[in-house]
């Protein structure tokens, strides 16, 4: 009589077991049913944002259901991504957010409440590599010649950055060290005042994107000494890469990509991904962020984190290296 309980009991087990997976499997086919929410650890307006809501709304066709955009600024992007980080694993919660949040943050903020560990990767939306501009009137045109420069001008050179800690400041010292100079960094509040100033001849050298830096190459303002992407960028290929003027250790770059909670189905991350395809085949909008240094690609969802993995182990061993102090 045990012996039937027992295997009853069995059966009943089994088959709550299989109702379970078939329920999952069923609430997975029918994903998305409901509207899903990007949050953009950003201000409206900003690059990020902007890139968020033009992917967000071809995802929204691919996928048949809205994809609404959510700002949620603050603490260099924490706010927004912890949001994300402990919302459900279902799919409708999603972060598009940049190399700040997972390859920067984590060397100078003092403590975060989430890791990298705590999402699983979408895809790689984009990739922005840096420059490192110069004065027009700037007596040096390459790499080479800066070396040499800084070498009878010891102590002379500076570049500014937006703030220490950011992503250009991390860039500015990957490049000093490449070329074996020592250069001084200097904070601004963005792009614009860093640009006025580099092209008034105020600084020597910025560490900037291509976004907001090249409208002032094409008007002779200021002029590129370098760029850290692996070729020859499309939308300014007079400029050598820091790789072909002899610092092959030189590549780096600023990304953007996009993350769901941890535990989300691989069912579920694979339909995003194939949105994601989708929005970034669009041609028309490829040729226009590519005329600005933008590249946008995409990425399997499993190479994603490793990929901001890579970049802040990077970042690490830079600081290791020059001794960067953060306060």
């Amino acid at each position: 009589m045990k012996s039937r309980v027992s295997v009853v009991a069995s059966l009943l087990w089994v088959g709550l077991i299989g109702t379970t997976a078939i329920t999952s499997a069923v609430a997975q086919d029918a994903y998305p049913s409901k509207s899903i929410r990007i949050i953009v650890p950003f201000s409206a307006g900003g690059g990020t944002d902007v890139l968020g809501r033009e992917v967000g709304q071809k995802m929204a066709q691919h996928l048949g259901v809205p994809v609404v955009v959510e700002n949620l600024a603050g603490a260099s992007t924490v706010i927004g991504a912890d949001k994300v980080a402990k919302s459900p694993p279902d799919g409708y919660s999603i972060l598009i957010t940049t190399t700040t949040t997972f390859a920067t943050n984590p060397h100078t903020l003092k403590s975060m409440p989430f890791s990298i560990d705590d999402f699983e990767g979408v895809s790689l939306l984009a990739q922005n590599p840096l420059v490192l501009a110069a004065p027009a009137s700037a007596l040096y045109n390459t790499p080479k010649d800066l070396v040499e420069y800084a070498k009878a001008n010891p102590g002379k050179l500076s570049y500014g950055t937006q703030g220490r800690g950011a992503t250009a400041h991390f860039v500015g010292e990957m490049i000093a060290a490449a070329l074996g100079i020592k250069m001084t960094d200097i904070s601004y509040k963005g792009s614009t005042p860093g640009l006025v100033d580099l092209s008034g001849g105020q600084i020597p050298l910025l560490v900037d994107g291509t976004v907001a830096s090249l409208p002032l190459v094409k008007a002779g303002r200021i002029k590129l000494i370098g760029v850290t992407s692996s070729e020859r960028l499309s939308a300014a290929p007079n400029v050598p890469t820091f790789v072909e003027s002899g610092y092959p250790e030189m590549v780096a770059d600023f990304k953007t990509a996009m993350f769901v909670p941890k535990g989300t189905p691989q069912p579920v991350i694979d339909k995003l991904n194939t949105a994601v395809q989708y929005a970034l085949s669009d041609k028309a909008m490829v040729d226009r962020y590519g005329q600005h240094g933008t590249m946008l690609s995409g990425s399997d969802p499993r190479e994603t984190v490793q990929i901001f993995k890579h970049d802040r182990d990077m970042y690490g061993r830079l600081i290791e290296r020059t001794g960067l102090k953060f306060e």
